[in-house]
């Protein structure tokens, strides 16, 4: 018979959830990252173009001060993307594009989502070591171009306001 009560397995419970809470969103602080990294490479912009932020503030952080979790289970985040008339010129006319990410990790792979447009993207994990956990190469590659395709037809099909001083322009929000 165990000399445990049940407020000391209460207290344990609690700590392993804890513990299993803060392991999740590490995973998919890591996750978050290579995405980001990998956007920027995706598009060949420079990294200064493409900055995360909190959907909840909108304002501007690192991926850990900027994803949240939110009741529909996923970790939602904010991507400020800012496209100029002449790229590479931060003098030239510009808009800011704002995407509204969502990031799951179910098993072994990650869910990543534009919006809640229904498009769902799943992303394999390859393995993982000490250093971190790699992802499957290419796979990607998909959801870069959903956005891409979403910016692009936002683009050509919503009516544009350029005199306007600061350009907004929200995509999956």
């Amino acid at each position: 018979m165990s000399n445990t009560s049940k407020f000391h397995e209460l207290c344990n419970e609690y700590k392993l959830a804890r513990k299993k809470y803060f392991d999740y969103r590490q995973d998919c602080e890591r996750f978050t990252s290579y995405l980001i990294t990998e956007m920027i490479g995706n598009f060949q912009c420079p990294s200064g173009a493409i900055k995360t932020f909190s959907v909840n503030s909108e304002n501007i952080s690192n991926v850990r001060g900027a994803i949240s979790l939110e009741d529909d289970g996923f970790w939602h985040l904010g991507v400020k993307f800012s496209l100029y008339e002449e790229p590479y010129s931060d003098l030239s006319p510009n808009e800011v594009v704002l995407l509204h990410l969502l990031i799951k990790r179910e098993d072994s792979h990650f869910i990543v989502k534009l919006g809640d447009d229904g498009s769902e993207f799943k992303v394999n994990k390859n393995q993982s070591d000490a250093l971190g956990t790699f992802y499957q190469s290419g796979e990607l590659k998909p959801f870069y171009q959903h956005i891409y395709e979403q910016i692009k037809s936002d683009f050509q099909n919503q009516p544009q306001r350029f005199e306007e001083e600061k350009l907004l322009r929200k995509i999956g929000f």
